[in-house]
């Protein structure tokens, strides 16, 4: 109220600018943002992921030297 009476404006005048005011600035708070990467992209750069042979075959080379328990 005193704040429009310093203005020399109505209170309801000065409410209805106040509300413009704020439904203007949540208008461009509200502006889309660019898309995200989903998760998987994020490795797409990694290329494809090994076979289960390709990882079955990696594994037998891998444990091949590997010393054996003797009973």
């Amino acid at each position: 109220m005193a704040l429009a009476q310093s203005k020399g404006i109505p209170a309801d005048r000065l409410v209805r600018q106040a509300v413009l005011r704020l439904l203007d600035e949540s208008h461009v708070a509200a502006a889309p943002r660019p898309a995200k990467k989903r998760s998987l992209g994020v490795l797409s750069h990694l290329g494809n992921a090994p076979s289960a042979s390709e990882i079955d075959q990696a594994r037998q080379e891998m444990f091949a030297n590997f010393p054996r328990e003797i009973d």
